[in-house]
């Protein structure tokens, strides 16, 4: 903002207001299709670096040590996934896939604000997880002539059953002083 109008007084406040704006958001991805092993299906994995600027909400100049409070710290965070697709399974298509995310378990906070009873609170980003999903996509046993003359596969897609299984587990290590009084 260039001008901060204090919305219930209409006095100019644009020197006693600020607002960080993050300027290096970034994400880069490797996804990669693994040559054939001789597994059942197609084996590919994935890694992703995002990274997020120090930014703010809106800062109140005349609260002391405002920006120190209310500013979201940057951060980095490295994902990564591995899946088995393709799978010819009783009829269908099985997907089998093992992820992390927060790979380097970084303590991070997604917003950081004043706080109404405390010099300041925030909200704490996830913190390392694993999981894995699976997916049985099953093609329907009888087929009428219309679905098969359609040349557009997404279509036969829509007459498919699906199912879908997912796990997520979280490790959190939780040391609070409070918590050993």
């Amino acid at each position: 903002y260039s001008k901060w109008i204090d919305p219930n007084t209409g006095v100019d406040v644009t020197n006693l207001r600020k607002l960080i704006v993050g300027k290096n958001d970034y994400s880069a991805t490797l996804d990669y299709r693994f040559p054939d092993f001789g597994l059942p299906g197609s084996l590919k994995g994935m890694v992703s670096l995002s990274h997020r600027d120090r930014t703010s909400t809106p800062l109140n100049l005349t609260i002391p040590d405002v920006e120190r409070y209310s500013t979201t710290p940057a951060f980095t965070l490295l994902d990564a996934r591995l899946e088995l697709s393709e799978v010819s399974i009783g009829g269908g298509n099985l997907s089998v896939a093992l992820w992390g995310k927060n790979l380097a378990d970084k303590d991070y906070v997604t917003l950081a604000y004043q706080g109404w009873v405390t010099s300041s609170s925030g909200t704490w980003g996830e913190p390392r997880t694993f999981g894995a999903d699976g997916e049985l996509v099953r093609f329907p046993v009888r087929v009428n002539r219309s679905q098969l003359d359609v040349p557009d596969p997404r279509r036969r897609r829509r007459h498919a059953q699906r199912c879908a299984v997912r796990l997520d587990v979280r490790h959190e290590l939780v040391d609070d002083p409070l918590l050993h009084e």
